[in-house]
């Protein structure tokens, strides 16, 4: 089998849906992610890169250490050999992302907003409602991410605790260095695809789709000065990333 050329990992949030439909199926094969999603021992190889981005896929110790998973597991000596990368959302707009995305459509933890809501809905108040809630969702994360907790992949469910990992856990090594070959900023998706894939001779990437099928609700408010501090405390070493990250 011929050795693979690309590694994407990729960012819950940022232009995963947008990456996939786009790159070549001779570097990244597309697995079932929904019915009856394969575990690697039952997979193609050609399908791994696709598994270890499904968030359905529990790597134990490794779950939030893909990059790490990926060179001692899967790819082991090859993994220096090909060319990897990740698009960076910047930190805050991220944020607000997951917080439309997770927080309003989110059954098990929907319910810590009830009283928020019923409160501020029988003040009038429903233009303050975003606000108030992203400072619930603010609690649920630092309680997630550094709290007690932070161990158990299933709180308050799989699906929220992946999508909330910080980029860092996913791309850094035990030394905290980037294990990627090149980590680009997300506003660069068009040219870096293009320059991913003509340095590994595949092509020009697939025609970007005229509708993003899991795109989430626009940003309403404006966090404020104290939301902002406590989502760059939060994801600190996110906002290094993509200070650094690359442009084109």
């Amino acid at each position: 089998m011929e050795q693979q050329k690309l590694f994407w990992l990729h960012i819950r949030k940022s232009a995963g849906t947008s990456t996939r439909l786009r790159l070549p199926e001779s570097v990244y094969l597309c697995s079932d992610r929904h019915r009856q999603p394969r575990c690697f021992i039952q997979a193609d190889p050609r399908e791994w890169n696709d598994i270890i981005n499904n968030y359905r896929m529990i790597l134990g110790e490794y779950t939030f250490r893909r990059a790490q998973f990926a060179k001692k597991f899967l790819y082991k000596d090859a993994f220096d050999d090909m060319l990897s990368f990740a698009f960076s959302r910047e930190p805050l707009d991220r944020c607000l992302s997951m917080f439309y995305y997770l927080f309003f459509r989110n059954a098990d933890i929907g319910a810590r907003l009830l009283d928020s809501i019923r409160i501020y809905r029988a003040q009038g108040r429903v233009a303050l409602l975003d606000a108030r809630a992203f400072d619930i969702f603010l609690d649920l994360l630092e309680e997630c991410l550094d709290g007690d907790k932070k161990n158990n992949i299933n709180w308050p469910n799989l699906h929220f605790r992946t999508h909330i990992s910080r980029m860092s856990e996913d791309i850094f090594d035990e030394n905290g260095k980037v294990m990627l070959t090149r980590v680009y900023r997300m506003e660069s998706l068009d040219g870096a695809l293009a320059e991913v894939l003509n340095d590994i001779g595949a092509g020009p990437p697939g025609a970007a789709p005229e509708k993003v099928m899991n795109k989430s609700k626009q940003k309403r408010f404006t966090p404020s000065p104290e939301q902002i501090r406590r989502v760059e405390a939060l994801y600190k070493d996110d906002f290094d990333i993509y200070e650094n990250a690359r442009v084109v």
